[in-house]
């Protein structure tokens, strides 16, 4: 059998049984990879990794705030109950805290 290359297999190869999968990798299912089929796989392929995302500054994350409409809703409301001295509850003299009377 020549030796095949793992780009070389089947598209279905996770449909295999897992016997078949084993034999064609050459693998022993109770011990693994040994160490030296594990050192030409990083070789071939890299390191078991996903890269990082950069991270993202914060001023990017506060500017994303401002993609919602309800965000400028709630601005619009606070502008309408500052001008209009609208207050928490009757009697309150603070327009910016509740009465507890």
């Amino acid at each position: 059998m020549p030796d095949r290359q793992a780009d070389d297999i089947d598209p279905l190869w996770h449909a295999a049984p897992a016997e078949q999968v084993l034999r064609r990798f050459e693998l022993d299912g109770l011990r693994g990879l040994d160490a030296g089929a594990v050192q030409r796989a990083r070789a071939r392929h890299g390191p078991n990794a996903l890269p990082e995302a950069p991270p993202r500054p914060l001023w990017r994350t506060f500017a994303r705030q401002f993609k919602s409409p309800l965000i400028y809703i709630l601005f619009v409301a606070a502008v309408l109950a500052m001008a209009l001295g609208t207050t928490g509850t009757p009697g309150s003299s603070s327009p910016w805290c509740w009465s507890t009377r």
